[in-house]
């Protein structure tokens, strides 16, 4: 399929020409919605590059769509990590912020910006300088059953653009996807996510045959035990130290994420389990591209994440919030998080404490462990 580049802008946005005020969070003027019909719909698309959505199993996360777009159009590899961007296989190329955001811009906000659970990704697909607005390609934004499309934002809305460019002020040339790629965005559609390429290469490795099996210390609960002993066999420790009863920070949890997400069959950098984990829309950075690795994660930050990885390796669960009301502290849940600890709790992952939910208590390394565990378990249709 040939690719062509998009027309520059022949004017830029000029942030002092325009009127419209500032949003609150994430919201949109306009969305088009249409029926996701199977798996693999492409919903959009961006000089040849489509916005894919599946019915039946998780669709590809937000920053696959930017990632393949430049993959597929300039031939760059890229990564982020919040507002974070760079490309890995090609020094000339960096990105920029930019306040005149042109087709092929990538526009990115926090979860705190959108006033959502997560960060989201986009790309520019077109601007409108005359009325202050720009349409956005993207991937994962789902409503009742339907893709969303040509959603219209402000050009003063929650997103920062970045735009490429190179120390000699060049643009890549666009190019002929390879028999590679087309078949990576096959195996995307059927999947939900096309993992990058692995530590190991060898696909019957599990992630403590890489990494060393890990270790806990201190005293286990005994409704711990079972729970840590399977992750240890599975591999989901592999590559870390924890201390039972210590309050898990996020960068061990990501390691452990990383660890499970790998053992349930995608191929990951289990060297780069950050970046790995924020490849995957799993975990964000904040809005610097600080990935807050010594941060302590929440009962309920916990839940969205097991939310995501539920959603990503498999059938997604309806969120059915009623059953937040068996916690006597259902209304101290954040907004933001209500609908993955719905999830979580129906889909069995997590529960209540002898005194609610407890959505700010910190999470520590045996119950993150045991929570990994369960999800991991269920996945394979095995018991703890």
């Amino acid at each position: 399929m040939k690719r062509r580049l998009c027309a520059f802008l022949a004017a830029a946005l000029c942030a002092a020409c325009l009127t419209t005020a500032a949003l609150a969070g994430d919201e949109s003027l306009h969305t088009d919605y249409v029926e996701i019909t199977c798996d693999g719909f492409a919903a959009d698309s961006l000089d040849g590059v489509e916005a894919i959505y599946n019915l039946t199993t998780a669709s590809p996360d937000c920053l696959d769509y930017v990632q393949r777009y430049y993959r597929e159009v300039y031939g760059l590899e890229l990564q982020a990590v919040g507002h974070n961007i760079w490309i890995t296989n090609d020094d000339t190329y960096y990105f920029e912020r930019t306040s005149d955001p042109q087709p092929g811009d990538i526009g990115y906000a926090t979860a705190e910006e959108r006033e959502r659970g997560c960060g989201h990704y986009v790309l520019c697909k077109e601007a409108d300088e005359a009325a202050g607005t720009i349409t956005l390609i993207e991937q994962n934004w789902i409503w009742n059953g339907q893709a969303g499309v040509n959603r219209t934002i402000s050009v003063d809305s929650c997103y920062t653009f970045y735009t490429l460019t190179s120390y000699d002020g060049r643009r890549p040339e666009a190019q002929e996807p390879t028999e590679e790629e087309i078949w990576q965005d096959e195996q995307r559609a059927t999947t939900g996510v096309l993992p990058s390429a692995p530590l190991s290469a060898a696909a019957n490795q599990s992630a403590a045959d890489v990494l060393g099996s890990g270790s806990m210390t201190g005293e286990v609960s005994d409704w711990a035990q079972s729970a840590v002993a399977y992750a240890k066999q599975w591999g989901l420790l592999a590559g870390t130290s924890l201390n039972a009863n210590a309050a898990i920070t996020r960068g061990q949890f990501a390691k452990l994420l990383v660890n499970t997400a790998y053992g349930l069959g995608d191929w990951l950098d289990l060297s780069q389990p950050q970046t790995e984990a924020a490849r995957l829309g799993l975990m964000m950075g904040d809005a610097y591209g600080n990935f807050d690795a010594d941060g302590t994660l929440t009962r309920e930050m916990a839940a969205v994440v097991l939310t995501r990885l539920w959603r990503l390796t498999g059938d997604a669960l309806a969120s059915d919030e009623s059953v937040l009301w068996q916690f006597a502290d259902a209304s101290s849940i954040s907004d933001w998080a209500r609908e993955g600890v719905a999830v979580a709790t129906t889909a069995g992952l997590i529960s209540g404490t002898g005194s609610g939910f407890l959505p700010a208590g910190n999470l520590t390394c045996e119950q993150a462990v045991t929570l990994l565990a369960r999800l991991y378990a269920a996945r394979n249709y095995m018991s703890l």
